[in-house]
C-alpha cells in the first residue's frame, strides 16, 4: 500500500509518478520466481485525487512498476477496494490488466485459472468487508467484490476442480489490525479453506506477521500464512510506534506435478524490511531482503540509525512469528 509520503516521493511533475525505487533492493529476488503473486491495497482511479491513508488512490504507473518488479498477479479483495468507489474497482482491475498483470478477487473476472509450467493454478481473493462502502451498491455492483463467505469459497473451489485447475490459492482479507496472533475466526476459516479443497491460504489485513499451519484434509496437506504483513508502506517504529508493522515476510513455494497429484514439495521463507533511505534528494521507502542488509556492506543512506540492528529485528521477529 501507498501512503502520502511516497505519493509525494514518487512524484516528478504534475503528471508524472514512478514507484520503481522502491522495489529496486528486492528486483533480482521478484524476477527469480516462475510466478508471483502480490496484494494491492489500495485502488487506481484517474478520476479522482491521488492520495493515501484513509482513502487510498494510487497513480497507475504503479502496476508497470509492479510489473517490472517481477509480479504476475495482484489479489484485490481487501477493504481499501472501493475506496474510489465502485467505479474504481473497474477503473484498477483495468489498469492492473492493461500493464500485463492478472487481477483476481474484484471486478468482472474476480478469480482466475492460469498455467505456469504445465501446473493449472486457480487464484481467489475475498475480503471480511469494504469499510462499509459496500453498504450503499446495489445488487449488480456488489457482483464485482468478493466477500468472506464460506459457502461461496466452497463453491469456488468446487467450480475451479470441475475446470480443471491442478492448484488452488486463496488470499483472504480478514483478521484484527496489529495483531501478531490469528484469531479463532481465521484458524477455522482457513482450515474449512484447505478441508474445501484449498492448497495454499495467504491471507492480509493486520500488517504485521502472523504465524503459519499446516492443516490435514483426507486428500492433501495446505499451508496457511495468516498475515504477511506490510510489504511496502509508511508504516514502521517511527510513524506507528510499533516495529512489526516494518516488518514482513515472502514466501518461495516450490510446487510439484506428478502423475496428475500437484503438491508443495517445499517452502523458504524470507523475511523483509521496509524503512526510508534518501536517494537523489528524496525519502523513499523501499523494501529489502533483511539478509541482504545483514550480510552486505552498503552505501544506502538509510532513515533508520541503525539500520543493521533493525534488519536483524525484522529477521528475528519474522522467524519467530511464523514459528517456521
Amino acid at each position: 500500500m501507498f501512503h502520502s509520503p511516497q505519493l509525494k516521493s514518487a512524484k516528478y511533475d504534475k503528471n508524472y509518478y514512478d514507484f520503481s525505487d522502491s522495489f529496486s533492493e528486492i528486483e533480482k529476488f521478484l524476477k527469480s520466481g516462475d510466478f508471483v503473486i502480490g496484494n494491492f491495497e489500495s485502488s487506481s482511479n484517474i478520476n479522482r485525487s491521488f492520495s493515501g491513508y484513509p482513502t487510498f488512490n494510487t497513480p497507475p504507473i504503479v502496476f508497470k512498476n509492479l510489473k517490472d518488479a517481477g509480479f504476475d498477479a495482484l489479489s484485490t479483495a481487501n477493504n481499501h477496494a472501493l475506496d474510489t468507489s465502485i467505479k474504481g474497482i473497474i477503473t484498477t482491475t483495468n489498469a492492473i490488466k492493461n500493464a500485463g498483470l492478472i487481477s483476481f478477487g474484484t471486478g468482472y473476472e474476480k478469480s482466475k485459472i492460469v498455467e505456469v509450467k504445465g501446473i493449472k493454478i486457480a487464484l481467489f481473493s475475498y475480503s471480511y468487508g469494504y469499510n462499509g462502502l459496500e453498504n450503499s451498491l446495489n445488487a449488480g455492483e456488489k457482483e464485482l467484490i468478493n466477500f468472506l463467505d464460506e459457502k461461496q469459497i466452497q463453491n469456488d473451489i468446487n467450480f475451479a476442480k470441475e475446470n480443471g485447475a491442478d492448484f488452488i490459492i486463496i488470499y483472504p482479507h480478514w483478521g484484527a489490525e496489529y495483531k501478531s496472533k490469528a484469531s479463532e475466526f481465521q484458524k477455522k476459516l482457513a482450515k474449512k479453506m484447505v478441508e474445501f479443497g484449498a492448497d495454499i491460504v495467504i491471507g492480509n489485513h493486520p500488517h504485521v506477521v502472523q504465524e503459519i499451519l499446516w492443516h490435514k484434509s483426507k486428500d492433501h496437506i495446505g499451508f496457511i500464512a495468516f498475515s504477511c504483513g506490510n510489504f511496502i508502506s509508511n508504516q514502521r517504529l517511527e510513524t506507528m510506534q510499533n516495529i512489526k508493522t516494518e516488518q514482513s515476510v515472502a514466501f518461495e513455494i516450490i510446487i510439484s506435478k506428478n502423475q496428475n497429484k500437484t503438491t508443495i514439495s517445499d517452502i523458504f521463507f524470507h523475511p523483509l524490511w521496509v524503512n526510508p533511505v534518501f536517494e537523489d534528494g528524496k525519502k523513499v521507502v523501499k523494501v529489502f531482503l533483511a539478509k541482504d542488509i545483514l550480510e552486505k556492506e552498503t552505501s544506502i543512506n538509510f532513515l533508520a540509525k541503525d539500520p543493521k540492528n533493525r534488519a536483524n529485528q525484522a529477521y528475528q521477529m519474522t522467524k519467530k512469528a511464523l514459528n517456521f
